[in-house]
């Protein structure tokens, strides 16, 4: 658990891991196997800014954006900085843990992923969709289940 047992938190769990408000209300959940070994992000876009994913929560599991909810209208302020471990009888083993005291992008937790990752090689490889500064249908279909749909969708879409 990171925070305190009530409020803000984050509490990872053997097969599943919540982020709470401060209220200690449930905002974003993810679910996994037992025994799976993940890679989680909890990334909490509160910026000032006007951007297209501003007041968004995301999590990122093994590197892919895998959820988000609006977080617009709940606080995420820590009651305690506190990281309580389990013990070898919660079922959770932390390979690696990192807390930021300042906002990171979805961008950086995906570098971080590869980054902490054993073969950046294949994960650069299969995520290699983009040519010339947008997404290559050519390298989609060759990593990525893609359907390619052309012609005059006016009856579809007006359906």
């Amino acid at each position: 658990m990171i925070g305190g047992e009530t409020g803000a938190r984050i509490e990872i769990k053997p097969s599943i891991a919540i982020l709470y408000d401060s209220t200690g209300a449930k905002r974003i959940v993810t679910n996994y196997k037992d025994n799976e070994r993940v890679k989680i992000a909890f990334i909490i876009n509160g910026s000032a800014i006007q951007t297209i994913d501003r007041n968004l929560l995301y999590i990122v599991t093994n590197g892919i954006l895998e959820r988000a909810a609006l977080g617009q209208g709940y606080s995420f302020a820590r009651s305690s900085g506190n990281i309580k471990l389990g013990g070898s009888a919660s079922g959770v083993k932390i390979y690696c843990l990192r807390v930021y005291n300042s906002r990171i992008s979805y961008q950086a937790a995906y570098d971080n992923y590869v980054f902490d990752s054993e073969n950046k090689a294949k994960i650069y490889a299969q995520n290699d969709i983009f040519a010339t500064g947008t997404i290559s249908y050519e390298k989609c279909r060759n990593k990525i289940d893609t359907i390619l749909i052309s012609g005059n969708l006016t009856n579809i879409l007006s359906a």
